[in-house]
């Protein structure tokens, strides 16, 4: 599908859009960081997801295009994944568009966002079968404090109460919960980020 290392995909995760359908500011820090990855590392291709979960009748994943390739990404190297509404569904997705070389996975969305992201990730590609490499690069949401302190226990709470539901919603798609020991790691994660605040 895309030129140059088939062995690395850059996955980018999308975030609501504002009503005007602009990209608020977590969601350009993401593509922020998944233009300097890409560019970086010689151009790598990426996989933008998300889709309009706002219904506002503009795709997340075309607007992070658009800002993409205005940060100078290459248009054909950014696949777009538009139909998915939450992080299960980005994982899930996203799959029909890595290369069946692809073995690393480098996984962008805000910092808060993370440790869910991993933990989703993780799970959605074991249920497939799937033993790919994933490593974060969050890239650092630099909003008020007490916006970003609610965005954290928003996640433990999505982590605890949302995720269990959320994996559960791809039809005919048996996606087992991660241990508890796993989902222990994850809220671990986002109770550190809070301490640092």
């Amino acid at each position: 599908m895309f030129d140059g290392d088939k062995l690395t995909t850059i996955v980018v995760l999308g975030l609501a859009l504002n009503p005007d359908g602009s990209a608020p500011p977590d969601l350009l820090e993401r593509v922020e960081k998944a233009a300097e990855l890409s560019i970086e590392l010689g151009g790598l291709s990426m996989i933008v997801c998300g889709g309009d979960p706002k219904n506002i009748g503009i795709k997340e994943a075309e607007v992070m295009k658009k800002e993409l390739v205005a940060r100078g990404v290459q248009d054909g190297m950014i696949a777009v994944e538009s139909k998915s509404l939450i992080t299960v569904h980005n994982a899930y997705e996203a799959i029909q568009f890595l290369a069946s070389e692809c073995k690393r996975i480098l996984l962008v969305t805000s910092d808060f966002h993370m440790p869910r992201a991993l933990y989703v990730f993780e799970a959605v590609f074991a249920s497939q079968g799937l033993s790919f490499e994933i490593e974060p690069h969050p890239a650092e949401s630099n909003g008020r404090k007490a916006k970003k302190k609610q965005r954290l226990r928003d996640e433990i709470d999505a982590l605890v109460r949302r995720t269990p539901n959320d994996l559960k919603t791809i039809k005919g798609v048996n996606i087992p919960l991660p241990s508890k020991k796993r989902l222990d790691e994850a809220v671990s994660q986002v109770n550190e980020m809070l301490a640092e605040i």
